[in-house]
């Protein structure tokens, strides 16, 4: 099989918060699409249709980004690969200014003492986040994770190296039949996901 592979490094403040991220990452137990370790962690993805594996290991200061995909790229756009570690890495949120401006603030002060740093930890794509927001609704978060497991392995689509991907709108779409997913999401939450993917 031949595969394509990106990387690129990007700086990171002196008070990032590395457990959020992998914590974040990490919710999922059974390591079904993504992977948490020390220091890093892996994912898979869908790149432009084809499975891939995110992987961000780090560094004190930095974060070393690599993108694994099962097809060889006739164009590849670093601009969006860049753009997406940023965003998953929470570089974008303008935590610094937040804290500059309300650190002396008598209510919320204290607590951004405490919490220096704190970053919104971001799915891979917009997509990803409403299955999440859809699964999540009204129950606990070990029942969303088990819900969200089983529809990407029901979907199927899997990296070369094990993990599966989380799918998009398309694949999901693509379903022969509704009753596939009526397996997966709870009967509440099915008005809402077929809402989602016939837009």
């Amino acid at each position: 099989m031949s595969t394509s592979a990106y990387q690129c490094r990007l700086p990171l403040p002196e008070n990032y918060r590395l457990s959020d991220i992998l914590s974040f990452h990490g919710r999922d137990k059974w390591d079904v699409a993504e992977t948490v370790h020390d220091n890093y962690f892996s994912k898979g993805i869908i790149w432009h249709d084809t499975p891939a594996c995110l992987s961000i290991r780090f560094q004190p200061l930095y974060a070393e980004i690599e993108l694994c995909i099962d097809k060889q790229l006739k164009t590849f756009c670093p601009d969006t690969f860049h753009s997406m570690a940023i965003r998953m890495l929470g570089l974008n949120q303008s935590v610094n200014i937040f804290e500059d401006e309300f650190r002396e603030h008598a209510q919320l002060g204290s607590l951004i003492a405490k919490q220096s740093g704190l970053r919104v930890p971001v799915s891979a794509t917009a997509f990803e986040a409403l299955i999440w927001a859809i699964t999540g609704q009204k129950i606990s978060v070990s029942a969303a994770l088990a819900i969200r497991r089983k529809l990407i392995q029901l979907i199927g689509l899997r990296h070369s190296g094990g993990l599966y991907c989380h799918p998009n709108a398309q694949h999901l779409s693509d379903l022969r039949s509704v009753i596939c997913v009526r397996l997966v999401f709870l009967k509440a939450k099915h008005k809402p996901y077929s809402l989602l993917v016939s837009k």
